[in-house]
């Protein structure tokens, strides 16, 4: 009896296994939309703002003025590794001290002083890039984290990158 009773549990539990796997397999996919995104909602999800700012008008603050924000290093072939040196002067009203750099890619590397950078002092900050996987038009975005108004700089870089024969 016992015997019967468990093949009759067994039977119920494959049949059971089974009718919902094939309800499963004819159960359609919706299907996905492509959804385009402007280039400013693109930069606001790769960097999204922790906070709200809010400016003190009495504040001093130390400013970044780049000879250039953007640097185009043209055609390059694929595993070249290329870097560019921005420039910029604190124009500022207090000592420029960065905190941090990063870049939208660990393919690019910023390097930034580390020291303070007096008001009127130039300095420079180094922007290595490895093409390596990469073809094609490609730009990377480095933002900069410093005691300025903004509180965030940034900088991009482009480059055309050929496939390697």
């Amino acid at each position: 009896m016992i015997k019967k009773v468990f093949t009759l549990v067994a039977l119920s539990m494959l049949m059971v296994t089974v009718s919902c796997k094939k309800e499963e397999e004819n159960t359609e996919k919706p299907k996905k939309e492509k959804i385009e995104f402007s280039a400013e909602e693109r930069k606001k999800m790769a960097f999204p703002d922790s906070k709200p700012k809010v400016i003190d008008p009495n504040a001093k603050y130390a400013s970044m003025d780049f000879s250039e924000a953007d640097y185009d290093f043209g055609n390059i072939t694929q595993g070249d590794k290329v870097q560019h040196v921005f420039t910029f002067t604190n124009n500022g009203d207090t000592d420029l001290i960065i905190t941090d750099a990063k870049s939208s890619c660990g393919c690019t590397v910023p390097e930034y002083p580390k020291t303070p950078v007096k008001p009127g002092e130039k300095a420079s900050l180094t922007v290595s890039f490895n093409s390596t996987g990469k073809k094609g038009i490609t730009k990377k975005t480095i933002r900069i984290h410093a005691n300025t108004k903004n509180e965030v700089e940034t900088l991009s870089i482009v480059a055309n990158i050929a496939e390697k024969k």
